[in-house]
């Protein structure tokens, strides 16, 4: 008997470890895609350093912004891939301010660095491209 109630508690115990894994794949483990793109002022030429988020509630995906105004969305890392899913956006893009005693001064207009003021918005779906135009300070 008690090698029926070792065997059936083998089997519960994967049956659970399995259930979860499915839970946890279906939750989002299996939804992250790669979101690329150019910043760029009305003029055309490109914000050529800062890093941009995108936010909601309770997730980010981040990228630095290279020197010709690309950047590539990742969770943990630049680059990688984020969930798919509606997000606001910032951009925080700024230089000086630092021990040298030079003054920050904002690259963009400084709405851009609350997603509560930028007005900026992506609805992720699929691998895709997402350019934005930035206005200056």
């Amino acid at each position: 008997m008690q090698t029926l109630f070792g065997s059936s508690l083998r089997l519960s115990r994967l049956f659970l470890a399995l259930f979860f894994s499915c839970i946890v794949f279906a939750s989002g483990c299996g939804d992250r895609v790669a979101v690329t793109g150019k910043i760029t002022f009305p003029d055309g030429t490109p914000l050529t350093s800062g890093s941009i988020v995108f936010e909601t509630d309770n997730y980010q995906g981040y990228s630095y912004i290279d020197s010709e105004g690309f950047y590539s969305l990742g969770e943990s890392e630049s680059g990688g891939k984020i969930k798919t899913g509606e997000y606001k956006i910032k951009i925080l893009a700024t230089t000086g301010g630092d021990s040298s005693g030079e003054p920050l001064v904002n690259l963009v207009d400084p709405k851009y660095a609350s997603t509560a003021t930028s007005e900026l918005t992506c609805t992720v779906k699929g691998k895709m491209e997402h350019n934005i135009t930035v206005e200056k300070p």
